[in-house]
């Protein structure tokens, strides 16, 4: 898988950076890196710096084992591209599936910006996606909002 992965960010994968089942995943990895935000189409996230605060919304609908290498990945590489960013929140709107190794992948990501000074919130997640954070009890973890602006003042405000 892993092969797979850095074959598709150095564009050197099947069809110029698709997958085999013709689902985009981004275009090149320096690309994403220099395009904030992006179409749907473009890439597996979009992100936006409000303030000091990264907000990247995933875009697929689906985040399992496969796809979560690959946002783990993207996630990493934006926010040390953006060095002002101290915080994350993790927009989850378009997300109708999400696996333990999704969770997993947020709570990393969640670590790394915790142990960089700043915090991380979810926002947007639809019931289905919020009582599995209550299942697991990572709602006593991350702050999880019904807006982008409540998460963003969640953590930077807290209370």
């Amino acid at each position: 898988m892993f092969r797979n992965l850095l074959k598709r960010c150095s564009g050197s994968g099947p069809k110029g950076g698709k997958t085999s089942k013709g689902g985009a995943i981004g275009s090149p990895l320096p690309s994403v890196v220099g395009a904030g935000s992006a179409t749907a189409a473009d890439q597996l996230v979009t992100t936006d710096l409000i303030g000091q605060t990264l907000v990247a919304t995933i875009v697929e609908p689906v985040l399992n084992a496969e796809r979560a290498a690959e946002v783990a990945l993207l996630l990493g590489t934006l926010r040390a591209s953006h060095p002002a960013a101290q915080h994350l929140v993790v927009d989850l709107q378009n997300l109708e599936y999400l696996d333990s190794a999704g969770l997993n992948m947020l709570v990393q990501m969640m670590h790394s910006v915790r142990k960089d000074g700043g915090r991380t919130a979810i926002a947007s997640a639809k019931n289905r996606i919020e009582g599995l954070f209550k299942l697991t009890r990572l709602d006593q973890v991350f702050p999880i909002r019904r807006s982008v602006l409540e998460a963003i003042d969640a953590i930077e405000h807290p209370a």
